[in-house]
């Protein structure tokens, strides 16, 4: 009996006007591609300035025309992206170092910025992709929509009926021993 009742797809009306008013839960985030070369600071008192000399070095060779990726695989103490010539793939704010990330958002495809402090040492970062944020399209999300709307009316529904019953089957416990 209660099967049938929870049946019933939403209109799509209903599930257009949900993307409609609800544009920040189907909003893609910025996002941007960059790479980096780390040159880590040793823990050793007096090495900060030593670091960034070295990450100095190593953007006025990229402004000479040096290529950034060889350089990263040559220079970078971050062992993770080294052999990927210091590529940190795709990702978007909230995922990085605070400044870094300030500035990883500014650059603009094929810039490079830096050096940038952050607690593992100083940063040159190129961005090579930079994806603005957008509204994922009605069509490709409605399919999505449709399942949550269906999920709402059947909690509601059984919410419903839940109340609906209780109101019906009158219990008492009898306690007597």
């Amino acid at each position: 009996v209660v099967v049938p009742m929870l049946r019933g797809k939403p209109e799509d009306a209903e599930v257009l006007a949900y993307w409609r008013d609800h544009p920040e839960e189907y909003k893609a985030p910025l996002q941007v591609r960059a790479r980096h070369i780390l040159i880590a600071v040793p823990e050793r008192a007096g090495n900060d300035a030593e670091a960034r000399k070295r990450a100095e070095e190593a953007l006025g060779r990229i402004r000479a025309g040096e290529n950034f990726a060889v350089l990263a695989s040559q220079l970078s103490d971050d062992t993770t992206t080294k052999a990927k010539g210091g590529d940190l793939g795709l990702f978007g704010e909230g995922v990085m170092a605070r400044e870094f990330e300030k500035l990883a958002f500014t650059l603009k495809p094929g810039e490079v910025g830096g050096p940038v402090r952050t607690d593992f040492g100083y940063h040159l970062i190129k961005v090579e992709e930079r994806r603005e944020s957008y509204r994922h399209p009605y069509e490709s999300v409605k399919g999505v929509i449709r399942q949550r709307l269906l999920k709402e009316k059947q909690n509601e529904r059984v919410s419903a009926l839940t109340e609906e019953l209780k109101g019906r089957i009158n219990t008492e416990i009898n306690l007597s021993i």
